[in-house]
């Protein structure tokens, strides 16, 4: 067997990832296309790196796959979420590994996650927009990673309350298991909540069985209860009625981060950091939150304009003769209600129209002309400076399943 790091031929890297979900399914086309670019950057020859999928199993038998990743020897392992018998197994062979998600022990393995805090607030800054003034946050199972998502949430709400359904303390995987109490226990609870409420459940499948106890509580969705979940897993959140809104996470650049530094350890390169943390990338707002919970007149008119013109290049200017009200007067409830002024409203629903139309075929020149900006140029500075990444970036990563 070769030494691992040092060995002729190809490197092994095993992944031990949830390959059935959209998370795990976006970090591998991170990786994939992060050897690709080492494949034209550094000349390295199509069989430099072998990947080999191992699947875990549930019940009997799920340590199965630890022998068969012995048995092939890897010379490193991108592993998500690692048991404690995965993780011993490493570290007695002394294959490095990099953890994709969040850190759940002590020891300083290097991890590449998304900004738990970040997709909470992403989820009530989307609520936010929407108008509503109750919010709550259901989670299946407490873990370190659904608190970090509830701690970003509430932070953002302060000093609103947040609603946070009981959960017991558990290890399970999310979503795999939805029994009869949990079920009870969701619909007494959503029964208790003040209507209309914002619910941010913490993963697409919990965020599913949200509508699901919603119709069965005969509660209407988004009028009464609005859902937005994590992940933006496609297939799940347009299995329901109505197609839930979720966070997509960056799970390209996870994957392509991974594989670098997983990369760089094993050719025996300098490494700066064994951490990073990549914030997700926006919500994919579907039907769970298509509606406007604002009591204002003025300002859901002007809510509604924005919406309806934002393909056009417009200012406050053109708005005002639809409202009924002069600039400042506007200004001032616009800020109360939002909490955030007209242009800035203008210029997110215009980046979320862009959003839109990054996930056609159509190329950046020709959405910023369909735009009105003055060159693709201008559209991606416009679009980094309110996104965080560059149109072709956002294109990447989000424009593969939709």
């Amino acid at each position: 067997m070769d030494t691992y790091g040092n060995g002729d031929g190809s490197r092994r890297i095993a992944l031990l990832l949830d390959a059935d979900r959209e998370y795990a399914r976006s970090n591998i086309r991170g990786i994939q296309r992060a050897r690709l670019e080492f494949a034209t950057s550094q000349g390295e020859p199509p069989g430099a790196w072998e990947f080999r999928l191992f699947r875990r199993q549930v019940g009997p038998g799920e340590d199965q796959h630890i022998a068969k990743l012995l048995e092939w020897a890897p010379h490193g392992v991108l592993i998500e979420a690692g048991n404690v018998a995965e993780i011993e197994t490493l570290t007695k062979l002394g294959c490095p590994y990099i953890r994709l998600g969040y850190e759940l022990s002590a020891e300083a393995s290097p991890t590449i996650t998304t900004d738990e805090k970040a997709i909470g607030e992403m989820a009530a800054r989307h609520l936010i927009d929407i108008g509503l003034e109750n919010f709550a946050f259901y989670h299946q199972y407490d873990t370190p990673w659904t608190r970090c998502r509830l701690d970003g949430f509430s932070r953002l709400l302060q000093p609103r309350k947040v609603h946070v359904c009981p959960a017991p303390k558990a290890i399970f995987l999310p979503g795999r298991d939805f029994s009869l109490l949990a079920r009870a226990t969701l619909i007494d609870w959503m029964r208790s909540l003040p209507l209309p409420t914002g619910i941010f459940a913490a993963c697409d499948d919990w965020g599913i069985r949200v509508i699901e106890c919603a119709h069965a509580c005969k509660l209407r969705v988004p009028e009464e209860v609005a859902v937005v979940g994590v992940d933006d897993d496609y297939l799940l959140c347009n299995m329901v009625i109505p197609a839930l809104s979720s966070v997509r996470q960056a799970g390209e650049q996870v994957g392509r981060t991974a594989f670098q530094m997983l990369r760089d350890i094993i050719l025996g390169h300098p490494i700066t950091t064994t951490k990073a943390t990549i914030r997700p990338l926006s919500v994919m707002a579907r039907a769970s939150t298509d509606v406007i919970h604002v009591g204002d007149p003025a300002v859901r008119a002007a809510i509604l304009y924005i919406r309806a013109h934002r393909d056009d290049n417009f200012g406050v200017k053109q708005l005002l003769p639809h409202v009924g009200l002069n600039r400042r007067s506007l200004e001032i409830r616009f800020r109360r209600v939002c909490g955030r002024t007209l242009g800035e409203d203008i210029r997110r629903a215009r980046m979320e129209r862009v959003k839109a139309l990054l996930r056609s075929d159509m190329k950046i020149d020709q959405i910023a002309h369909a735009m009105h900006f003055t060159s693709g140029g201008h559209l991606a500075r416009a679009f980094r400076r309110e996104i965080g990444v560059s149109p072709s970036q956002y294109r990447r990563e989000i424009g593969e399943n939709n």
